[in-house]
Formats: structure tokens, C-alpha cells, sequence
């Protein structure tokens, strides 16, 4: 995102009806991809104009000493950056902790909030919430804020670069280091793109030269040296590059980007820029870029950019943005909200004097930026006194929440590890009032995806009462065993996660240990978007089948070989919508949710039943394996509901609440018992299976 300049060059309109073009562009993209979808580049553009503009403005810095060029460099980027970013952070929090729930698609924003506001929120982005084009992306109010992280550290390292030529005019060996650099960054891009796609696109040494390709020209091109001339050729080269960067957005590839995707706008604005500059002000495309209304859309780029997409974020979970009215409502709070922060808090305080030496501007940014980020935190902290959803109420909604026990045994800890392939948590009873008895005197170890880490409330609590060892051995979006396919049409990372999990049992487990393995085995019925239509699959023929479940058996015979027993989780009702964004007054209506939170259960039935019949046959070569069925505790009737009484059984569309991991406690610490006692009664032998 191209920030407000400093520095003589505001007899650049077209600049601005540039800018003005980016931003409609990266809010058009946001609101619908489908408008135009190569939207997302105009930030490209912005980096360039960013490149460009930046540079020429040192032209005008004091150049008595490094300290004082580097001083005044920064206190006027403060400036203009600062006040318009925290107003809109803070805000943005407060209506983020009002609509937001906390959830997994959440849980990455604060952080990125607070990095936002000291130029890191981009790292923050790389870390935790995958690529740009992910859910917990698309769902994060901070994300844009990647682009302000990218431009900040590059501010910080440009005057450093540029000081040499800012001081004596010559640019040959400012060139040679700002080319070589920008080289090198392309390099870096093109052979990260593949293995480290988020790195590749939200940090500054693979977007650098974006950047650094504004500077070149910067440094070739003195606006006040440059003579405006009529030439077919200068027009047909402005012209072209014109027709590549319109291009370039109607057509852009979010599977290739920044490489070698990003390659096409850099170049065009490059070239575009540079043919401007030498057009007269009559010529076609420079008049129409320094038209009044796009000049003025250019100039409160910045804050349009700033506040669209918390709008687009906070109405996606909110009354949704599915619908025309709605998008027109997005697009129109869009402009409102930056034409206000740009009339009232960039330009008044771009023109304020108050303050204005550089070490107290500097010291007043870096005030209101922790001051703002405490501010983040308390509301953070306070989310659940300050939301209006109800999932604040997280007793009854977040699975992670430990179900309440009378009469605790022992107190709990809780430690994780990243094991290679494996996520690992571990439960630990410590300070108990007594020993843990036989049969529950053993260890517990739990395998899956997500759906083994839903259960962490009753396995904490069964912890608490029993006093065994919880492992929780999972890997998001890997099921264990999803006995719809063979584990060869599994991902790289989910094959080696099953067979790390199973060879760690294999290796650390005792005669008595159990092995709960909880994972979702039916196809999703829909997501954080809506409803997924199911494609038709057809049943899978008798070798594919065979595969299934040899493959099965001898992963569960690995395990088994060390004495542990084996407790596979039946399938769980599934549902069309996520409980979590669909059961407020505010969200009810979201296009999201028109799935429905309830579903018959004979469908669920006839979903589960080719999963079922593959668990029986692995059972009948494995007698040691257990069965163990939730459907009759979440759905004890006809019809399965994810919500029951105005409490949820379920937390999104398949994983248990809160409330559902308390109902299912005593079934599964029942079947736990069993097994454990079972084992205590006839060591080393078979049990017979239940189910």
C-alpha cells in the first residue's frame, strides 16, 4: 500500500489518479474477486509508486549529517502514517471483539493487530495464518496490513541505501547496490515461490525489488529535469504498458504470485511512470489520470485502503457480503470511512505544527503505537464480558474448555511440543490427593486431526478425576485413519503424521495403554463459506476397498503390538453450517449460514455406513479394536441438531462444544474404564470387541 508522500512531488497528479487506480482495484477485488480478478495486484502498484515517490522525497531532507536525514526521514513517515493506522487498529478492535468470536479462523487477528501498528504485522501474517488467500486470511480485519509491514521495514532500510546519492546527486554506485539487491530479492522469490509460498509473499526480501524498481527509476528520472515530449514512440510505449497492467488485472493468478505473476504490473507501472513523465499534460493518458475526481480517490488512497477491508472483514461475519445491496453497502462505507480519516485525522495532522520536532514526533508515534496496542490487549483479555455473541459464554462453546468435576483427584498441566510431524499435548496429573488406582492407572493416547484436539475439555477432566496421562497427538486437517481412501491418496504431511503417530506408539506405549483415535471420516457438508455442494463419488471397487482396510489393520497392528488397545471414534453428525457464525442476532441471516444447523438423522446414517462397515471388517481381523458410537448421545432423536436447548452441541459443523465434550464424558470415560479393565482382567489376551 503506497502511504502519503512527503517532499515536492505534488506536481504529479497522475501519480495520484494512479494511486486511485490501485486502490479501486484492491478494493473491487476484495469485495468480489469475480469483479476483477487480478485486484490483489494493485498493491504491486502501490509498492512501485511507494518506490518512486519516496525516493525523490529525499531529494528535500536535510543532508547536513546521516543522523538528521535519517531523523527527519522518519519522524515524516511517522506522521503520515501513524495517526490514520492506530485510528483505524483500535476501532477495528472494538468491533472486533463486539462481532468476532473467538475461534480457530480468529485466533491469528489480535496478534496481527498489534505487529500492525509496529510494522511487523506482515510476519505476523507469514507465521500464523498461511497464505494470503487462506481462511484465516480472508477472515482476519488486519490482513491488509501485510503490505504496511512490507513498506515500513523497507522505509527503514531505504534512506541508509540512498543517503550517498540524497547527499552528493551521484547515483552510479547507489545504482549498482539498490539493482543488485533488487536481483537478488527476484532470485530469492522465483526459488522460495514453490516450498515457502506465505514467506514469498508477505516479506520484504522477496518483495523488494517491487520496490526497489520505483527507486531505480527515481534515480534516473528528476521530475524537475525531465523535459515533456511528443513522440509515437513515447505514446505507443505508455499505451502498451497501460494495456499490460489492465491486463495484468483482469487476468492475474493467485496460484503463481508473487512469482512470476507480480513481474507484469511492477514492469508496467515501471514503464508507465516513466512514459508519463516524459508526456506532455495534454497527452491522453496523463490527462486522464490527473483527472480531478481520480486525483482526489488517489490522495485518500491510503485511508480507503486502510478501512475496507476491516468493513469487508467485520460484514463476511457479520450480515455476510454476498449479495448486491451488501456489496454496494461495503463499497459505499468504504469510501465514507476513508474520505473521514482522511479529512479529519491525515490532513489536519499532516498540517499540524503541534509537536513537529522529529524526536517528539518520533516519541509521540511510538507512544500512541503502545498505548494503542495496550488498548488491544485489554480487549483482548476482556473479550468475553465485551462480546455480543454468544460464544463468550465459552464453558458451553470452546472445546478446549476443561468440563467441570466434582471432587477433582488431581490438578492438570498442560505442555505442547512439535514433534517433526506431529503436534503433541500433553496432559499431566500433578498433586494429586491420592495414586491413581487400576485400571485407570495407564496411559491415554489420543490421534487425529483437529477433531482429537476438540476433545481436550473431557480429556482435562477426566485427567483431573482419574489421574492417567493424556498424549494428544494430532495434525490439523489430517485424519487418522479416514477410511475413505487409501494412505496413498493422502497429502506428503498427513502420510508421514500417521506414520509418525502410529511408530511413536509403537515405541512408547505400555501393555494397558489405550489409543482413542478421533478423526472427521465424512466429507464436510460446507465451511466458513457456506454450504459445500458434494460431488457425486462412487463407491470405491473391491481392490480399493481391500486397501482401505489392510492398510488400516496394519497401521492398528503396529500400534496394538505394544500391548495398547485401540478405540476407534464412529462418525459424528456433520452439518451444513458452523454453529459458531450462525447463532447471533447479527449473523443469523449470513449467506453462510443457510445450510441449517440440524440434519436428519438417516442421512447421517447413510453417510456413515461405508465407514462403518470398513470399521466392522477391520474389527473382525483385529478383535482387539473398540468401537465407540457418539451419535446416540448428540443425536438422540430423528433429527440432529447443533444446537440443543439454546446450548451447542457443536461448535462449527463437525468438531463437539464445549457443552457437547461434558454430555459425551461419561460414554467415553466409560468405554476408557472398560478397555483399561478389561486389559487389567486378561493380560496379553484378546478382548472381545464392543461396539
Amino acid at each position: 500500500m503506497s502511504t502519503p508522500y512527503g517532499g515536492n512531488v505534488s506536481h504529479l497528479p497522475f501519480i495520484d489518479g494512479l494511486r486511485a487506480l490501485a486502490v479501486l482495484a484492491v478494493v473491487l477485488y476484495h469485495v468480489d474477486p469475480s469483479w476483477l480478478p487480478g485486484g490483489f495486484m494493485g498493491v504491486d502498484i502501490f509498492f512501485v509508486i511507494s518506490g518512486f515517490v519516496v525516493t525523490l522525497s529525499m531529494r528535500h531532507l536535510p543532508h547536513a549529517g546521516l543522523g538528521a536525514f535519517l531523523a527527519e526521514f522518519y519522524a515524516r513517515r511517522a506522521r503520515r502514517i501513524l495517526p490514520a493506522l492506530i485510528a483505524c487498529i483500535v476501532t477495528t478492535g472494538v468491533f472486533s471483539a463486539l462481532f468476532i468470536p473467538k475461534a480457530w479462523l480468529s485466533e491469528a487477528n489480535s496478534l496481527t493487530a498489534a505487529g500492525a501498528l509496529f510494522g511487523v504485522g506482515n510476519m505476523v501474517l507469514a507465521h500464523f495464518s498461511g497464505d494470503y488467500f487462506s481462511p484465516q486470511s480472508e477472515f482476519n480485519p488486519y490482513t491488509h496490513t501485510w503490505s504496511l509491514g512490507i513498506e515500513e521495514q523497507f522505509y527503514l532500510l531505504v534512506p541508509l541505501l540512498l543517503w550517498p546519492w540524497a547527499r552528493s546527486g551521484r547515483t552510479g554506485r547507489v545504482t549498482a547496490i539498490v539493482g543488485a539487491t533488487c536481483l537478488l530479492s527476484l532470485v530469492l522469490a522465483a526459488l522460495n515461490q514453490a516450498d515457502r509460498p506465505s514467506s514469498t509473499f508477505y516479506m520484504l526480501p522477496f518483495r523488494f525489488w517491487e520496490l526497489g524498481a520505483g527507486v531505480l527509476l527515481a534515480l534516473h528520472l528528476d521530475p524537475a529535469a525531465t523535459r515533456p515530449v511528443r513522440s509515437r514512440q513515447q505514446a505507443a510505449l505508455c499505451f502498451a504498458a497501460a494495456a499490460a497492467l489492465a491486463a495484468a488485472l483482469v487476468l492475474g493468478d493467485s496460484g503463481r504470485f508473487p512469482w512470476p505473476w507480480a513481474l507484469v504490473p511492477v514492469a508496467a507501472t515501471t514503464l508507465l511512470i516513466a512514459t508519463l513523465m516524459r508526456q506532455p499534460p495534454t497527452s491522453t493518458l496523463r490527462r486522464l489520470l490527473s483527472h480531478q475526481l481520480l486525483v482526489f480517490v488517489g490522495r485518500m488512497s491510503y485511508s480507503v485502503y486502510l478501512w475496507h477491508w476491516p468493513v469487508i472483514v467485520l460484514m463476511r461475519w457479520t450480515i455476510g457480503l454476498d449479495a448486491p445491496s451488501q456489496q454496494a453497502l461495503a463499497l459505499g462505507l468504504s469510501l465514507l470511512l476513508g474520505y473521514g480519516s482522511f479529512r479529519f485525522i491525515e490532513t489536519p495532522l499532516r498540517r499540524s505544527r503541534a509537536g513537529s520536532t522529529r524526536r517528539a514526533t518520533l516519541l509521540t508515534g511510538i507512544g500512541a503505537s503502545s498505548l494503542a496496542t495496550v488498548a488491544l490487549l485489554a480487549m483482548t483479555l476482556q473479550h468475553d464480558r465485551i462480546s455480543l455473541s454468544v460464544t463468550a459464554r465459552t464453558q458451553d462453546w470452546s472445546p478446549s474448555t476443561p468440563v467441570p468435576v466434582d471432587m477433582p483427584r488431581c490438578q492438570v498441566s498442560m505442555s505442547t511440543h512439535s514433534l517433526g510431524e506431529i503436534d503433541l499435548r500433553s496432559l499431566t496429573p500433578e498433586h494429586c490427593r491420592s495414586a491413581p488406582t487400576a485400571p485407570m492407572n495407564r496411559r491415554l493416547w489420543v490421534i487425529g486431526d483437529s477433531h482429537a484436539a476438540a476433545y481436550q475439555g473431557l480429556l482435562h477432566a477426566l485427567v483431573a478425576q482419574q489421574g492417567l496421562q493424556v498424549e494428544i497427538l494430532q495434525k490439523p486437517g489430517c485424519p487418522f485413519l479416514n477410511l475413505r481412501r487409501p494412505l496413498e491418496e493422502e497429502s506428503d504431511r498427513c502420510s508421514r503424521f500417521i506414520r509418525a503417530a502410529a511408530a511413536r506408539v509403537a515405541e512408547q506405549a505400555h501393555p494397558g495403554d489405550q489409543v482413542f483415535l478421533p478423526s472427521l471420516r465424512l466429507a464436510r457438508l460446507g465451511d466458513q463459506w457456506g454450504p459445500k455442494a458434494q460431488p457425486a463419488i462412487a463407491p470405491p471397487g473391491p481392490e480399493r476397498e481391500q486397501r482401505i482396510i489392510d492398510e488400516a489393520v496394519e497401521v492398528l497392528s503396529l500400534m496394538s503390538r505394544s500391548g495398547a488397545l485401540p478405540l476407534l471414534e464412529m462418525p459424528k453428525p456433520i452439518f451444513p453450517a458452523p454453529a459458531f457464525r450462525c447463532s447471533d442476532w447479527f449473523n443469523q441471516g449470513n449467506p453462510a449460514c443457510r445450510g441449517g444447523l440440524s440434519i436428519e438423522r438417516a442421512e447421517i446414517e447413510a453417510m456413515r455406513a461405508p465407514v462403518l462397515a470398513r470399521m466392522q471388517a477391520i474389527q473382525q481381523r483385529l478383535p482387539e479394536l473398540r468401537l465407540w458410537d457418539p451419535l446416540p448421545v448428540l443425536c438422540p432423536d430423528s433429527v440432529c441438531h447443533a444446537l440443543q436447548d439454546g446450548r451447542p452441541l457443536f461448535f462449527d459443523g463437525d468438531h463437539v462444544s464445549g457443552h457437547g465434550n461434558s454430555l459425551l464424558m461419561q460414554s467415553l470415560a466409560a468405554e476408557f474404564i472398560l478397555g483399561s479393565s478389561q486389559r487389567s482382567v486378561l493380560p496379553g489376551s484378546s478382548i472381545s470387541p464392543k461396539s
